[in-house]
């Protein structure tokens, strides 16, 4: 069955940001990984893009109860979508805030990911 990994997480965007990002997640490319088509259905159906614009900002989250095989695909989308917002000509639409949490079932190695123009990774 393999180990879990409970999975939470968001992203603060701009309007410019969330159709790119919601795009980037939609069709985001698994060749490097060896994710079954079901599997990539299912981590994918964890994000969750709040369409109704709130005052300046808009949110993603993710969150979900994974196999430890899929933090990869996770951390790689998200490595993803800050390439990509790096090469948006607006330096506001450039970076972005978030976190992300990553807690192996077994509690070894809580691992905190800071978002803004590159990854902080923290382990507790």
């Amino acid at each position: 069955m393999g180990k879990f990994v409970s999975v939470s997480g968001s992203l603060i965007c701009n309007d410019n940001q969330f159709d790119l990002i919601k795009k980037i997640i939609s069709s985001y490319d698994n060749s490097r990984l060896t994710l079954s088509k079901e599997e990539i259905n299912l981590y994918n159906s964890g994000w969750l893009f709040n369409h109704n614009e709130f005052n300046w900002s808009r949110y993603i989250f993710y969150g979900g109860d994974i196999k430890e095989s899929g933090v990869d695909y996770i951390k790689s989308q998200v490595n993803e979508i800050i390439t990509k917002l790096k090469l948006l000509d607006s330096e506001e639409d450039r970076e972005i805030e978030g976190i992300f949490y990553f807690n192996p079932e077994d509690n070894d190695k809580y691992l905190i990911w800071k978002l803004g123009s590159s990854i902080q990774e923290f382990i507790i």
